[in-house]
């Protein structure tokens, strides 16, 4: 950081020298204070103090007390004292040789107060010598505090809950609202061993209601919903010849499309009927598959039934490395175990069909009206989902204070409208809202991350960290939150790594400014959304650069933009070196 200071980095002031009847104390002639001016690095100020007492000037006898004091706003903040002390003086401190001199180094640090910014630090040694006091001089060490590092931007990122931010935390995502909703409905045909025409009294379709389930299934198309697609899927039962079973699971396969087609063909006819598709083959996405021998359906039904030598069946099949040798195996074992013939072979006759229809939804229109008029009008799901059909926030306010008064057991919609009230600023509905909702769901990340942001905008760091860690440990992202407090604390090594993915945002520009690394913070400020608090972060980069154009023109914008940046800017040790500039005076008066 330039600055045009006559004290600069290392404070230069006139030598006190200090005499007695033959002998005195000479303290440094040049101090370094570091860093000048000073800077908070969240609330603590650090100070470092260094100076070398020349040799031969510290009389033997003397006591030196050393304390650095804080001037700022009508108000004194003493630092600690060191004592420094002749090789002959009593008492504690560090000894001074007479012959050598030595190096002070002096270090402090103290909590930060409102007003430190617009500050003067200075010390007046106190110099003894037995009971004598000698006379000192007040020396300016440093102007100022730096408060750059807090005017971190606490839009810290929240957590919506909705069914993407769910998946991504690999949280349940079946309770959010779908736009597309498929539904299936399916039945079953069974056929006669080595038949592919359909017989409906066959003894297994009476036995599963086929008929009736043929009759359901028109009923339901005649409700009018879309057509995803149609499936079916053909088999035979293993015991036959495999090409044979392969050529008889096509037919069936055929016998079942047949009855697809029958189904629509009666309500095309049907007066009253609300569906008319003469040719669904054309109309829809049929997916046909003849999958010839169910060998994968006869283990699992061997394998679940009651055969007393099951395990010895199933050992039998799967010893033969040939199909036509399982085929005859099986054909043998039906001579033996009736249950084989009766029980497990006949419901592997089959073909299933399987219609797979759109949920008929209500437009998003509709959706989002009802949710703003008349929400109990909605399912859960739906109100919860119009939320994000808007990007009005007093609306999405609306929506989901409605969503936590109509559900006030779902978690959902606390964390939304905690959300919301954050947005808005007011932090204390946010954080009701949300440690509702952290009692519902406990270790939930998205509640984690919310209440560390609600806690972040009330300048309560230390909890927001905590919760961001908390919230990191069940898989939430809170690397951007985390890195806006590393700013604040001053921990630039850290904040680096949290911001690392971020582009064209604030906080990353304001990171580069404390960290000095200025070309890349001036890359980021150009295409940084346009605030108050940019055109000022970008005033204070022109400080630094001792660049006064830069200074003047985005302080301008950033007064205009915010009337509250002419206090700010005229208190702040940026741009000390301005204060009697006279458009920079223009600008804040």
């Amino acid at each position: 950081m330039k600055r045009k200071l006559f004290y600069g980095l290392a404070i230069s002031f006139i030598a006190v020298l200090l005499f007695s009847s033959c002998a005195g104390v000479k303290m440094p002639e040049k101090y370094t204070v570091t860093p000048n001016p000073l800077e908070v690095k969240g609330d603590i100020v650090n100070v470092s103090v260094q100076g070398d007492i020349p040799a031969s000037s510290f009389n033997k006898k003397a006591v030196v007390k050393f304390t650095p004091v804080l001037k700022y706003a009508g108000k004194e903040k003493e630092l600690k004292t060191i004592t420094l002390k002749g090789e002959k003086a009593k008492g504690e401190g560090q000894v001074i040789k007479f012959k050598n001199g030595a190096t002070i180094s002096y270090t402090d640090s103290f909590k930060y107060e409102e007003g430190m910014e617009t500050s003067e630090l200075f010390v007046e040694p106190q110099i003894t010598k037995g009971k004598k006091s000698l006379p000192t001089e007040e020396i300016k060490l440093a102007d100022g505090v730096v408060i750059t590092s807090r005017n971190v931007s606490t839009d810290g990122k929240l957590y919506f809950a909705d069914e993407e931010t769910a998946k991504a935390l690999g949280m349940d995502a079946n309770d959010y609202y779908e736009k597309s909703t498929i539904v299936s409905k399916d039945f079953t045909v069974y056929f006669q061993v080595n038949l592919h025409k359909i017989d409906l009294k066959l003894p297994l379709n009476k036995k599963n209601g086929v008929q009736n389930q043929i009759k359901e299934m028109k009923e339901f198309i005649d409700l009018g919903w879309s057509v995803e697609s149609i499936n079916i899927k053909a088999y035979a039962s293993p015991e036959g010849e495999e090409r044979f079973n392969e050529g008889l699971s096509e037919k069936r396969s055929v016998s079942a499309k047949a009855i697809v087609s029958n189904i629509y063909k009666e309500l095309y006819k049907d007066k009253k009927s609300n569906v008319k598709v003469k040719n669904p083959e054309a109309e829809y996405s049929y997916n046909v598959q003849a999958l010839g021998e169910d060998w994968n359906g006869f283990m699992t039904a061997v394998e679940k039934s009651n055969i007393k030598d099951k395990n010895m069946i199933l050992n039998v099949v799967k010893s033969q490395s040939k199909p036509i040798q399982k085929e005859q195996e099986i054909r043998n074992m039906t001579l033996i175990y009736e249950e084989l013939k009766d029980e497990v072979l006949p419901p592997l006759r089959r073909a299933e069909i399987v219609f797979n229809f759109y949920e008929p939804k209500k437009t998003d229109a509709d959706i989002l009206e009802y949710a703003l008029t008349n929400p109990s009008y909605l399912l859960n799901k739906e109100l919860l989902y119009a939320g994000t059909l808007t990007s009005n926030i007093d609306e999405q306010d609306k929506i989901y204070t409605a969503y936590a008064n109509l559900f006030p057991n779902d978690w959902k919609g606390l964390v939304n409208a905690g959300a919301v009230k954050i947005i808005q600023g007011e932090y204390g509905a946010a954080k009701t809202y949300l440690e509702k909702a952290n009692n519902l769901s406990p270790n939930n990340p998205m509640i984690l991350n919310n209440l560390g942001v609600c806690y972040l905008n009330s300048n309560d760091f230390t909890k927001a960290k905590e919760l961001f860690n908390q919230a990191a440990k069940v898989g939430a992202n809170t690397a951007y939150n985390k890195g806006i407090i590393n700013i604040y604390e001053g921990n630039y090594t850290e904040a680096g790594k949290n911001l690392e993915n971020e582009s064209c945002n604030y906080n990353k520009a304001l990171y580069y400014v404390v960290n000095q690394d200025y070309d890349k913070a001036k890359q980021m400020l150009q295409c940084t959304p346009d605030t108050d608090a940019k055109y000022y972060l970008s005033a204070v980069l022109g400080a630094r650069l001792d660049n006064k154009k830069m200074v003047i023109d985005n302080l301008s914008k950033a007064v205009q933009a915010n009337s509250d940046m002419k206090a700010k800017a005229g208190k702040d040790v940026e741009f000390i070196n301005y204060r009697t500039d006279s458009q920079f005076i223009n600008i804040i008066k």
